[in-house]
């Protein structure tokens, strides 16, 4: 798509694709705490809390979208989040009586 990213960690003011820029948040990790291709509790934390970031900075206005990528629901599970995946734990946050996905 020939867009650049800006990569930092905290909001900025109004996230926004400018001058062929894309704003990208980062959550906060500890140093080794995940690991590519290992399904692990921490991988399922800090998958929840980038979407719930996201998902609140869409609703005050700081986002102008959400963009996520596949979630391993088994990484959310040992975080303890008991929802199915990445749908329906947004759909929660809003109080969606039932979420689809197609």
């Amino acid at each position: 798509m020939g867009l650049r990213s800006n990569y930092g960690r905290s909001p900025p003011r109004r996230c926004a694709r400018r001058g062929g820029a894309l704003d990208v948040l980062d959550i906060p990790t500890p140093a080794g705490a995940i690991r590519p291709g290992v399904v692990s509790a921490d991988a399922g934390r800090v998958a929840a809390e980038a979407l719930q970031l996201g998902a609140r900075l869409c609703a005050a206005g700081e986002l102008d979208g959400l963009v996520t990528a596949p979630i391993h629901k088994t990484a959310l599970h040992a975080a303890g989040l008991r929802v199915e995946g990445q749908t329906e734990l947004l759909g929660e946050m809003w109080g969606a009586a039932a979420t689809e996905c197609w």
